[in-house]
């Protein structure tokens, strides 16, 4: 839903170990403090992706059912079907990958249209 993004449960007293974290890129801060959220919004907008809120798969460059090809990544050269638009970033695409189907979520800047390569 928020690609890149994590939500955890702590205190000014432990941020600090999250910022060093490996992966941490940053901290969202607020008046010099960690941004925080509420417990219902979280579980307001777990609701709201189950059922597909946030799923733009027919806006921008790619429709859910359009075929793929991956350009970047470790997926490169990979041609799958495209599932649904994860957010404003990434799609999610449906690859047959170690003899079964698999789901790959791939940057937007990381997919062509099959038979585009730049």
């Amino acid at each position: 839903m928020f690609q890149r993004y994590i939500f955890v449960r702590a205190g000014e007293s432990e941020i600090e170990r999250v910022e060093t974290a490996v992966g941490v890129e940053h901290v969202l801060r607020s008046s010099g403090h960690a941004a925080w959220i509420s417990e219902k919004n979280i579980l307001d907008m777990k609701v709201a992706e189950s059922l597909g809120k946030f799923d733009d798969v027919d806006a921008g460059s790619f429709k859910k059912g359009d075929i793929a090809r991956i350009i970047h990544g470790p997926f490169s050269g990979f041609v799958g079907e495209v599932i649904r638009r994860r957010g404003h970033g990434a799609v999610e695409v449906l690859l047959a990958f170690l003899g079964a189907p698999r789901v790959v979520e791939v940057e937007l800047g990381g997919v062509r249209p099959a038979g585009r390569e730049a």
